[in-house]
């Protein structure tokens, strides 16, 4: 025979704390005065309605893929690969890119390499002759009408360069053999 004074409410106190549900937990704790019945009934309730809203989002989800599935097909099978590559613009001289023979084919392309090689090193006098050099070619070999703007682009940085090294004096004589 059970010793406790009242039973239910025992029985009550034991659903709230040892229940999975926040719900009824809550529905237990503020409401002191529902009946361990009302409880029951409540706690069975909220049990089949969270059953129902599992089964109705996998009946949702088995519809929605089973409807976009056969229209991704039809759009998989009406896309074809394309026999032409894809055209980009080259950054540097708004060419073709890739280069048919290479990036040292294109001698903005080429300045470019120079430039982010040499620009990462330390300069001494040595390096610097040799990035003259390396521009003098480049400047050979690119056509008439990038030439007025690759030299103001080498005019001004080689007022950069010599500014960092204190050695303004080579400017007019690297700019009058470029001339």
């Amino acid at each position: 025979m059970c010793r406790f004074s009242d039973m239910d409410s025992e029985v009550k106190s034991q659903l709230i704390t040892g229940c999975l549900s926040e719900k009824v937990r809550q529905k237990g704790l503020m409401n002191s005065d529902m009946s361990l019945h009302d409880l029951i009934n409540y706690a069975r309730t909220t049990e089949t309605i969270a059953s129902h809203l599992q089964t109705m989002r996998l009946e949702d989800n088995n519809i929605a893929t089973a409807t976009t599935a056969p229209i991704n097909k039809v759009a998989d099978e009406q896309r074809q690969p394309s026999n032409y590559p894809r055209q980009y613009q080259c950054k540097n001289c708004n060419g073709k890119y890739p280069h048919e023979r290479g990036p040292t084919s294109c001698p903005l392309c080429l300045l470019s390499i120079y430039l982010s090689i040499y620009l990462s090193m330390s300069f001494d006098h040595l390096s610097l002759l040799n990035i003259y050099l390396c521009l003098l070619n480049i400047y050979l070999s690119i056509p008439f009408i990038f030439t007025h703007f690759f030299l103001l682009f080498l005019f001004s940085l080689f007022i950069l360069i010599n500014q960092s090294l204190n050695c303004l004096s080579l400017i007019p004589c690297v700019c009058f053999f470029l001339l």
